[in-house]
């Protein structure tokens, strides 16, 4: 078959699929069970989902702002279960898309990145990856998904806080063991352990191996990738101490270690002559691309100590944190020189120490003021050695090549203060007023007020209407951004066509949300969620060169707005979710990191909107769980329109890839073996249409490598409680 004929067969399938499952998990609920009696329906706060896959359960009454919860149970159903990567777990909520799977990228409402991460309540610091690839989801009670407009206690990354609750150990005596492996190699050993004590002691800690051959996106649609092995480390623990009758100390302690070789494009054609490999007069190639040695290493550890203690109306707690990030990239210094010019041994490093504290007063039952500050200083260090040959970009004057080192230091302090005000006006309104002022200097100096409001309305026990306004300021990642001098590399192989080039920028924007939640029935609940986001300075990030280190750079002004609806079933057995979202992101005029774009594509997006290289206009999932005795079984759907890609005629972010899906099924079960109760079996197929589909093709603004998705993988987890 051919090309375009395939890819149209796969896009009328994921159609099919997007408009055929909705249909599919109501015939299913409907036909599962006659309807339960209607009861007497209750306030919309918080529903903890029990024994369901996940969906937008709620409106937090504090915050007004849209709640997506999953809780152990909810977790179990999914098709990795406690093996399931954090940012896989996201992607069943409404509004988030993927973006490379397996090196942890998401988009929540079609921002890049711009994502909190906070244990317990406490902001974890940014650092050189997202902690999306740093946690674990075995290390959590509950993780939820706060989108909207929220209040002033939530700054800096506010296109979605995840709130993770890590497990105590308060109700578990014991741990478990799990050997979970399969497809592409895959062999990962985990052991989870908790207990508390008498003394008031509570402690939980896990760790992970993991060993696959699919670290990275495959760049070809071959089922196995080339040159792709990763091994990778987690280690997480918590411990919490009574000190006195209202005071309580908690640590929590994490660290990983990710080593990853960079999958190889095969067939490539050398665009360099190098002595005694390359010579593109004769045609003579000593080194095919599919024998190229990249590799990447990325080291991390934090932690995180607090002290909480409530003195009748007053809560508050205080925290200090550190971080200490690495990441380095190594070359194939002839690969790397003959396919593109330049072989650069990249390191990053991030240092990041600060505190943060928080009280709310509890003025009476229905009033509730909260204040706090945020400071964090970072340590930030990137340099590099590159390999070049003199002359131009495709245009060299020799082929012997010489070295440019290239390093940027910077100290950044990132500071800020709020105060809020939780308000319910009746027993049916909540109102949340609050602002916020913020400051971050590093590359620049900048500061702003930000005013949030927000509120929730009750029109009935099973209707409520939230809505709002906030300003958001979001700093650059400082430890993503080398301002080094691109002038030395002018006369190379590496030259830039543009320069000067400006440090990143805070991104300063307006952001507006209004949404409705309706229980239609004790079993079923339905919400839609609208929002539009003006930015100055919008950040963006994109991937420049071999390594997959990220470069943050801005549009002048940005503009998004989309539509998010939820379906959602829990049944006493049977239960399904459906998400629909829309979205449309559009930049225009890019004013930083100039020097890593081409002169005819800034001078375009100078003067027209240009859609964001990971706008996908159209996201879907869903998904079906159901309990028989000791077994379970569960599948999902995750449906995407496709991200941008170069237009034919060189139109940047003017095309879109196809529509791509993808089915998961699992099923589990408890057993007893070896005279012990207590064995839990998992058996997943991942992708099991094996459908072929694009996540990138190379091509769009900051798009480095090609990547498809994961083909069909199957999986087994044998889990072992046991007790101390």
């Amino acid at each position: 078959m051919s090309e375009p004929s395939s890819r149209a067969a796969r896009c009328q399938a994921c159609a099919r699929l997007l408009v055929f499952f909705p249909i599919y998990v109501f015939s299913s609920v409907v036909h599962a069970a006659p309807p339960a009696p209607v009861e007497a329906p209750t306030v919309l706060e918080e529903i903890v989902v029990t024994a369901a896959p996940p969906a937008r359960i709620a409106v937090a009454p504090e915050i007004a702002a849209s709640a997506f919860r999953l809780d152990q149970a909810a977790i179990a159903n999914l098709p990795q279960g406690r093996d399931t990567p954090i940012n896989q777990l996201l992607l069943r909520a409404p509004g988030v898309a993927q973006d490379s799977a397996a090196s942890g990228s998401l988009h929540i409402r079609n921002d890049h990145g711009n994502v909190q991460y906070r244990l317990n309540g406490i902001m974890l610091p940014g650092g050189l990856v997202g902690f999306g690839q740093d946690l674990d989801t075995r290390f959590a009670n509950r993780v939820d998904l706060l989108t909207g407009t929220l209040p002033a206690q939530y700054g800096y990354r506010t296109a979605g806080v995840v709130e993770m609750e890590t497990r105590s150990g308060a109700f578990e005596q014991g741990g478990s063991a799990t050997l979970y492996g399969g497809s592409h190699a895959t062999w990962k050993p985990s052991m989870e352990l908790g207990g508390h004590t008498a003394d008031g002691t509570n402690y939980f800690a896990t760790g992970s191996y993991l060993r696959n051959t699919l670290g990275l996106e495959n760049p070809v649609a071959s089922p196995e990738a080339r040159h792709d092995l990763t091994q990778q480390g987690k280690g997480f623990a918590f411990l919490s101490k009574d000190v006195a009758p209202d005071s309580k100390l908690s640590l929590i302690l994490g660290t990983s270690d990710r080593a990853f070789q960079i999958p190889n494009r095969t067939g490539q054609t050398p665009s360099y002559s190098l002595t005694g490999f390359s010579d593109i007069a004769s045609g003579f190639n000593g080194l095919p691309s599919a024998s190229l040695q990249e590799r990447q290493h990325e080291r991390d550890q934090f932690a995180l100590a607090a002290l909480q203690h409530t003195a009748g109306a007053l809560d508050s707690q205080i925290s200090v944190f550190t971080r200490h990030s690495t990441v380095g990239y190594t070359p194939d210094p002839v690969g790397n020189l003959i396919y593109s010019g330049v072989a650069s041994a990249v390191q990053r490093r991030s240092f990041v120490n600060g505190a943060q504290g928080e009280v709310s007063y509890k003025v009476n039952p229905a009033h509730t003021l909260r204040s706090g500050f945020f400071y964090s200083n970072e340590q930030s260090v990137a340099g590099s050695q590159s390999a070049v040959f003199p002359g131009a970009p495709g245009a060299q004057q020799a082929n012997v090549p010489f070295s440019i080192a290239n390093r940027t230091a910077r100290s950044g302090d990132t500071a800020g203060l709020f105060l809020q005000d939780a308000w319910s006006l009746t027993p049916k309104w909540t109102l949340n007023l609050g602002g916020r002022l913020d400051g971050y200097s590093a590359f620049a100096t900048e500061h702003q007020f930000s005013p949030r409001v927000s509120s929730l309305y009750n029109v009935t026990d099973a209707l409520s209407l939230h809505g709002g306004y906030a300003r958001y300021f979001t700093p650059p990642p400082q430890a993503l951004i080398s301002q080094g001098n691109a002038a030395r590399l002018q006369g190379t192989s590496a030259a830039a066509q543009v320069l000067p080039s400006a440090p990143a920028l805070a991104e300063r924007s307006h952001y507006f949300d209004l949404g409705v939640l309706q229980k239609i029935s004790p079993d079923w609940q339905v919400g839609l969620d609208g929002y539009y986001k003006l930015a100055r300075n919008l950040l963006d990030d994109g991937m420049f060169g071999n390594s997959y280190i990220l470069t943050p750079f801005n549009y002048r002004v940005g503009k998004t707005h989309g539509v998010e609806a939820s379906l959602n079933y829990t049944g006493e057995d049977l239960s399904g979710y459906v998400n629909l979202a829309y979205s449309r992101g559009l930049g225009k005029e890019i004013v930083t990191a100039q020097s890593l774009f081409d002169a005819a594509e800034l001078a375009y997006i100078a003067s027209h909107y240009i859609p964001y290289d990971h706008d996908q206009r159209y996201t879907s999932s869903g998904g079906l769980a159901y309990r028989w005795g000791e077994a379970r079984f569960s599948a999902d759907l995750i449906v995407g329109s496709g991200v941008r890609r170069t237009a034919p005629g060189g139109i940047p972010n003017g095309d879109t890839l196809p529509w791509y899906s993808q089915v998961n099924l699992t099923a589990t079960r408890k057993f007893a073996a070896l005279g012990t109760q207590g064995w839990e079996a998992r058996f997943s197929v991942l992708n099991v249409l094996d459908d072929v589909y694009e996540l990138r093709d190379g091509s769009g603004v900051g798009v480095g490598a090609p990547q498809f998705g994961p083909r069909r993988a199957f999986y087994v987890a044998l889990t072992k409680p046991f007790s101390l």
